[in-house]
């Protein structure tokens, strides 16, 4: 679970968006969306019981929640097209961890990849950081001092 009130670009002054996540089959959400209304009652249902999940921890958060969105795994791939609805590039395993994918292509020049895929685990974080590496070796092979301060 995730609570964002810090910033006016996560939440409106005066609103916090929680976040909860939960881990879930691909497959399931995948065959129920070929119905629509079953789908939409499943994600329903959901919302339910995380509202009362939250309720137990947070004694009458359900009477001020005023927005409710809940993303399947149909739904990341629906926007991303990620591999069986992925929200991150990797899972995070001891492996994952310790290995890392190459930002450029060998016999590919002008070639930079940064990105969710191109980093272990995911998420906002790993992507900004991903795409801070990648102009650090372009300004490296342009023999250019990085510099992260913009002006």
């Amino acid at each position: 679970m995730t609570t964002t009130h810090h910033s006016p670009h996560f939440a409106p002054k005066g609103k916090t968006v929680i976040q909860v996540d939960f881990e879930t089959e691909w497959e399931y959400w995948f065959v129920l969306r070929k119905d629509k209304k079953e789908y939409n009652q499943a994600k329903k249902e959901l919302a339910e019981r995380t509202i009362e999940w939250l309720e137990s921890r947070y004694p009458e958060v359900k009477n001020k929640i005023e927005i409710i969105d809940v993303a399947t795994p149909y739904t990341y791939w629906r926007y991303t097209l990620n591999e069986r609805g992925s929200y991150m590039g990797f899972l995070p395993t001891a492996d994952a961890f310790t290995s890392s994918v190459e930002k450029r292509l060998p016999g590919l020049s002008n070639f930079y990849m940064s990105g969710q895929w191109s980093m272990s685990m995911g998420g906002v974080q790993p992507v900004i950081y991903s795409g801070k590496h990648v102009i650090q070796l372009l300004c490296h092979d342009e023999e250019k001092e990085f510099n992260a301060i913009s002006e």
